[in-house]
């Protein structure tokens, strides 16, 4: 013990056991859960936000979709873009068609990211970008086995969870 009460040793410890776990499911999952709860937050909140709710979806619609990047069919854009957000961030924190939801994201924060805010400094960018790196990670490595793709796909293992 030191002189404010704690046990370095255990810290230490602790610190060896983290680096020498060969399973990287937790912090897959833990990864999982903050993107998808963050991508799910932001379509929500712009789909059923303001005051009055939906106002934010018109003011994106208009600004963002219309305006900004000229796109036709603005409002099925705008629709998709949210609503990939919000069903690609449940979907997400479940583990259930994980892929699939991750390369939907992906693309709506490319365009994000290097489209709408193509002419901003990296700094509006960063929360997109990092984003963009979280889904991109997990499309790599996968949903891990707390994911209900694994539970699914794999019946043997549901004895191990």
């Amino acid at each position: 013990m030191n002189r404010y009460g704690q046990n370095r040793n255990a810290f230490r410890r602790f610190l060896l056991w983290m680096s020498r776990t060969r399973r990287p499911d937790g912090p897959l999952l833990l990864l999982r859960l903050g993107i998808g709860a963050g991508m799910a937050w932001h379509g929500y909140r712009t789909l059923l936000g303001g005051d009055p709710p939906g106002s934010a979806m018109e003011g994106f619609i208009q600004n963002a979709i219309a305006d900004e990047l000229g796109w036709p069919f603005p409002e099925f854009f705008a629709y998709l873009a949210k609503g990939g957000e919000l069903l690609g961030g449940v979907l997400v924190i479940l583990g259930l068609l994980t892929r699939p939801a991750l390369l939907l994201l992906s693309s709506i924060l490319g365009v994000a990211a290097f489209v709408f805010l193509s002419g901003s400094p990296v700094g509006e960018r960063e929360l997109a970008l990092i984003y963009l790196l979280g889904c991109l990670v997990l499309l790599w490595m996968g949903p891990g086995r707390y994911s209900l793709d694994a539970w699914l796909l794999h019946p043997r293992r549901r004895r191990r969870l």
